[in-house]
């Protein structure tokens, strides 16, 4: 090592000269030592995720494979348990074969297969199979629409989606029994109100408690009707001047005058 003399007031002495170089080279070799380990981790996790990537494309190929071949045995080759439960729902829905969905074993992909299976086949007993409540509750409301049955809709488990099924039954079937069946009286009230304007029948408001609902519905039927007539079934007077309001501005509009009363 290189040294240097050094002249003081009181005595000579020998100094080390400091090398640069040193410091430069320790910072070349942390650099390297850095970038090896970088290599390192991308060639031990860049083969796996080439190999997910080739395993979802092989997947897909042979979902496509068996889609259009309607063969189900072909999604079982498939690796990714979600990919082939999606798939043998996809095939079985193309099949309308429902025993094809007990060999999915997701149960939301099961219930899902089974239920639109049930719809597009219209199959009620298919519905049983479902034990999950919502699922099975789906599959009955959507079958009770198609048919226009109530029972259907008494056989769903909960609540919530068995007046639900009331309420838009309620919608296509002309009777006044589905009305009766909704718990929530606001709907059940607009239920009532709804046949006796589709019929034009104001016996159905007498179906009805007494009080403003029913008013109102005397009202909708007497407009749309053009009778002032039910408007003097009116108990509460803002109602019955808005329904005589209505139906004469109605009478004036269509050139007709009626009234039972």
């Amino acid at each position: 090592m290189q040294k240097y003399l050094l002249i003081t007031s009181e005595r000579m002495v020998y100094m080390p000269k400091k090398n640069k170089n040193k410091s430069v080279d320790s910072v070349k070799t942390n650099i390297l030592i850095f970038l090896l380990i970088l290599i390192f981790l991308a060639l031990l996790f860049l083969p796996r995720k080439i190999s997910v990537l080739e395993q979802q494309s092989r997947d897909n190929s042979l979902r496509k494979q068996a889609i259009s071949s309607k063969n189900e045995s072909v999604c079982s080759l498939m690796k990714n348990e979600d990919f082939r439960d999606a798939c043998l729902s996809e095939v079985a829905l193309m099949k309308k074969n429902s025993s094809i969905c007990s060999n999915i074993k997701n149960n939301k992909t099961f219930y899902y297969c089974i239920s639109e299976i049930s719809f597009e086949t219209n199959d009620t007993e298919s519905c049983k199979l479902i034990s999950d409540d919502y699922w099975k509750g789906v599959c009955l409301r959507d079958l009770a629409q198609v048919f226009e049955d109530i029972q259907l809709c008494e056989q769903i488990p909960l609540e919530h989606m068995q007046e639900q099924c009331f309420i838009e039954l309620a919608k296509k079937a002309n009777s006044t029994i589905v009305c009766v069946k909704i718990k929530d009286s606001m709907q059940r009230n607009k239920c009532f109100i709804r046949l006796a304007i589709n019929n034009r029948d104001d016996k159905i408001c007498n179906q009805m408690s007494i009080g403003p609902w029913m008013d109102i519905c005397n009202s909708n039927v007497a407009i749309r009707t053009l009778n002032t007539s039910f408007c003097n079934k009116i108990r509460i007077d803002d109602i019955k001047e808005y329904c005589l309001e209505n139906v004469l501005k109605g009478q004036k509009l269509s050139g007709k005058n009626i009234s039972l009363a």
